[in-house]
């Protein structure tokens, strides 16, 4: 059955008289004199037999409630109000009233029971008793000591949505006075005794509360006391004395009621013959109009009141919860609820109102634990018309639940200034944040932690833990705290060693470099072979260069350099690397003489230093004793012959690597170069200057003297020779000569044969002839040659001696086609004499006449005889005789004639 939504605060009135009640959907307990509430988890269960069932309420000092189960449509109530206390005896104190009555109701309503608390005394305080719960009204104040007034009796109530029910406690007696009867529905309360002239409370009635008593009884409230939510008797009167300590006694408090009743009065000595106090009032019952069958009665509850309601019984279906909820947690897995059932249909689940604090909630099957506290479970099963709605409730309690925090690993290591962050989660929705703090053995400043950001920050070197943590809530433990812990390291500095030489040799220098990354202010210290080496150098820019000893000898040599940072923030570093030194190369200089072989064992470079050792010689085939090096050098004494073959084998030692060499002990050697300008004819005559040159080369033994310089030979003539010796120090001795030398440096004389220079001839030249002289080598060749240009002729005549000079000779001759034959030809002119005879010749196709000459320069005109043709074609001659009539001293011109007249000059002499 699903919880009623809460009920707000209500006023209940009837005949102008208000009542208030305080009401929630959770059942709440009034205290009886303050009213305050509190919690009650399960009111009384139903007693049934033969077919009815009935519900007990006992005063409790608290409201109850109750629901309705399912298939009840009508109860019938039995409501009694509680009796007034008593504070002096023989008086009886009022008797609660009584109301009974049938009323509709639902299957589910929750019905509200107040059940009235009897009347109390006070014997030991003069304060009067308390008012009770149900409205009671408290007892008088006694000014004379102990004994205060009695309080009147609560009344009981039966509430649904409005009043349904009311019966009157009973008002409170004292000293003999009898309180009045509290009154039912439809009864009317009794008034409280009087004591003396003290007045008794008057009772509450269908439409008022009663009145107080005299002197200073109070009425019953006017409205609901705002304290307990219910209306309240009158209280007490006062006892009093003017004049000092009397009999005088206080008054009771009235009973509570629909309508309360007032209180009695007290006694005072101002009032002659008021030496008793007087009893309160009962209180007024009440049943609504909707309840029927009503009875009231008055004064018929004694002690506390009671209520019991009665409802006709079918027999219920029965539910029966098979599920087990032992260990149910706050936020622990969900678990289903089921039950077996005795009739048909389905369960229901819900979560009944008595559970507390929303401990669980239940979604058809699946109950989730969501709140501390204790669930309960209600199982319902549909009636029918044979049977009850079957109903059970199974309740059970939730504990705290466990918060598991997780917490991934943080770095096992870090190095000063790194921030991790820290991603710790915790396992619930308990809203209860995971908070860091620092764990023990976290060294003081290594580490701090930033909850906002979620980090740590690593200071210093050390030990940093961090634990994270959750806190518990109402509805979970706290978590286990979970420590992570880091080694937190200086700053890394890291430190590289190289070496400018990869693989030196002994003595070769070698310089290490240390580079240094991290940070570049601090010392370098280098260890060589386990040992420091030098002093500690500075790194300027991150790197330091330190020249290692020279002296390492072959083999691996472990080279460490350490790092010293000057920020002590920073860590050392170091590294170590081997330097693998190897053996020097040497190189053996090996000298023989005559009488002796020595060797000079060095190392080569890059390698430096003095070998140490022995060499053996050896001499053809005869081996040395091994012999000692000192500083490097060695010797063999001994006669050693010409051309014999000597080596030297040099074995090493530790650092050196062996070497060897070999000579042959021989003579020097001298080689002649023959040279010349001109190269030497194939006859093995040279026309130049001849230069003999020398080369020679060493032996075993230097030379003695210089190698000779070359020689030069100029003069013509043949079988010419040099010859030259070198001798070497160790006896050695060469020659070099050179013999069959000719040279020949004079041209040879040639002539033309058969041709001068100025030569004319008619009509072609002839070819010329060649004679040659040389003296020394002889005449290799002669030749002519002839050029034909037009009327010139050239004649070159060429002779080369056996050396290869060379003489050339040039002629110049010329041809002509008319002319005279046999007279001399000067200066362009035929030179003749008058009288002579000549012959006239004339190279054309056509036969030539001649024109009879005249003296120059004139042109001849006057023709003459004509040309014979000759035995060769086109050329033609005539016998001509110069006239007599020509005088010495003159010239003349001749004329001629071909395909064209032509002149020829005579130039006449005596």
């Amino acid at each position: 059955m699903s919880p009623k939504p809460p009920r707000l605060r209500r006023r209940l009135g009837h005949g102008g008289i208000s009542l208030l009640v305080l009401a929630t959907s959770s059942s709440l307990l009034w205290s009886a004199s303050s009213g305050t509430a509190s919690a009650e988890p399960i009111g009384p269960q139903p007693v049934c037999a033969d077919g009815t069932c009935t519900v007990t309420f006992a005063a409790t000092g608290a409201l109850q409630t109750w629901t309705v189960p399912s298939g009840v449509t009508s109860l019938t109530a039995d409501v009694s109000g509680a009796a007034g206390g008593s504070s002096a005896t023989p008086a009886v104190a009022g008797l609660g009233g009584r109301t009974t009555g049938t009323f509709s109701v639902e299957p589910g309503d929750e019905l509200e029971v107040v059940v009235g608390a009897g009347g109390t005394t006070s014997t030991d305080s003069p304060d009067g008793a308390s008012g009770t719960y149900g409205g009671g009204g408290a007892g008088g104040y006694n000014y004379w000591g102990d004994g205060g007034g009695a309080s009147g009796g609560g009344a009981s109530y039966v509430f649904d949505a409005e009043l349904l029910l009311a019966a009157g406690g009973g008002g409170g007696a004292s000293d003999g006075r009898a309180g009045g009867s509290g009154g039912g529905a439809g009864s009317a309360a009794d008034a409280g005794a009087d004591g003396s002239s003290s007045t008794g409370g008057q009772p509450g009635t269908l439409d008022a509360n009663g009145t107080g008593g005299n002197p200073f009884g109070q009425s019953g409230s006017g409205d609901a006391d705002e304290a307990t939510g219910l209306p309240t008797g009158g209280r007490g009167g006062f006892a009093d004395s003017l004049f000092g300590p009397s009999s005088s006694e206080p008054g009771a408090g009235g009973g509570g009621g629909f309508h309360a009743g007032g209180g009695g009065g007290g006694t005072i000595d101002d009032f002659p013959g008021t030496d008793v106090g007087s009893g309160g009032g009962g209180g007024a019952g009440f049943a609504a109009a909707s309840v029927t069958d009503v009875v009231g009665a008055a004064g018929v509850q004694s002690g506390d009141g009671a209520i019991t309601l009665s409802y006709a019984n079918l027999p219920a279906y029965t539910v029966s919860f098979t599920s087990s909820f032992d260990g149910a947690v706050v936020g622990g897995k969900s678990r289903n609820v089921s039950a077996d059932a005795s009739g048909p249909g389905v369960v229901t689940f819900s979560v009944d109102p008595t559970t507390t604090n929303s401990a669980c909630s239940v979604d058809r099957v699946a109950v989730s634990f969501d709140h501390v506290g204790t669930c309960v479970i209600a199982g319902d099963l549909p009636g029918d018309e044979t049977h009850a709605p079957g109903h059970n409730v199974v309740s059970f309690k939730i504990g705290q639940g466990n918060q598991t925090i997780t917490f991934p690993p943080l770095p096992t290591s870090g190095t000063i200034g790194d921030v991790i962050p820290l991603e710790a989660t915790g396992s619930t929705t308990s809203g209860s944040p995971v908070v860091y703090s620092l764990g023990a053995g976290s060294a003081d400043g290594v580490c701090t932690v930033d909850n906002a950001a979620k980090t740590v920050t690593l200071t210093a070197a050390g030990r940093c833990v961090v634990l994270a943590a959750q806190a518990g809530t109402v509805d979970y433990k706290a978590a286990i705290p979970v420590n992570q812990e880091v080694a937190v390291n200086l700053i890394r500095t890291t430190s590289a060693l190289t070496f400018d030489q990869e693989t030196p040799v002994y003595g070769q220098p070698v310089t290490a470099t240390v580079t240094v990354t991290g940070t570049t202010a601090g010392f370098v210290q280098l260890s060589v072979d386990g040992k420091p080496f030098g002093d500690r150098v500075s790194v300027l820019e991150g790197t330091a260069s330190i020249d290692l000893p020279t002296d390492l000898g072959a083999g691996g040599h472990p080279v460490k350099a350490v790092f010293t940072p000057l920020d002590e923030t920073y860590a050392e570093s170091s590294v170590e690397q081997s330097l693998p030194v190897a053996q020097a190369k040497t190189s053996t200089d090996l000298t023989v003489r005559a009488n002796q072989a020595s060797v000079v064992v060095a190392a080569v470079a890059p390698g430096a230093g003095t070998p140490e050792g022995t060499v053996v010689f050896s001499f053809g085939d005869t081996v040395s004793d091994p012999v000692t090096l000192v500083r490097g050098k060695a010797a063999y004494d001994g006669t050693i012959p010409a051309d014999t073959f000597v080596s030297v084998v040099y074995s090493g030692d530790d650092d050196f690597a062996g070497s060897s060499t070999s000579t042959l002990r021989k003579s020097p050697t001298i080689k002649a170069t023959v040279s010349s300008d001109a190269v030497k004819s194939p006859t093995g005559w040279y026309r130049a200057s001849v230069t003999v040159s020398f080369d020679c080369v060493e032996g075993s033994a230097p030379l003695t003297d210089d190698c000779p310089d070359p020689v030069t030979l100029s003069a013509d003539a043949a079988s010419q020779g040099v010859s030259k010796t070198i001798i070497a120090e160790d006896g050695g001795v060469a020659t070099a000569s050179v013999t069959g030398i000719n040279i020949d440096t004079t041209k040879p004389v040639v002539d033309a044969l058969g041709v001068e220079d100025g030569d004319r001839f008619f009509s072609s030249a002839p070819e010329a002839g060649c004679r040659a002289t040389d003296a020394l080598s002889g005449v290799s060749a002669c030749a002519a040659q002839r050029k034909v240009d037009g009327k010139a002729v050239t004649y070159s005549v060429i002779a080369v001696d056996q050396a290869g000079n060379t003489t050339t000779r040039t002629v110049r001759a010329s041809t002509y086609v008319r002319g005279i034959v046999d007279a001399p030809y000067v200066d362009g002119a035929y030179t003749v004499k008058a009288g002579q005879a000549v012959t006239l010749v004339a190279k054309s196709s056509k036969r030539p006449q001649v024109y009879k000459p005249v003296e120059a320069p004139k042109t001849p005109s006057k023709s003459g005889d004509k040309f014979k043709a000759t035995e060769n074609d086109d050329e033609w001659a005539l016998g001509y005789t110069i006239p007599t009539s020509l005088k010495p001293g003159k010239t003349y011109n001749l004329g001629i004639k071909t395909t064209s007249k032509y002149t020829i000059k005579l130039k006449v002499i005596s």
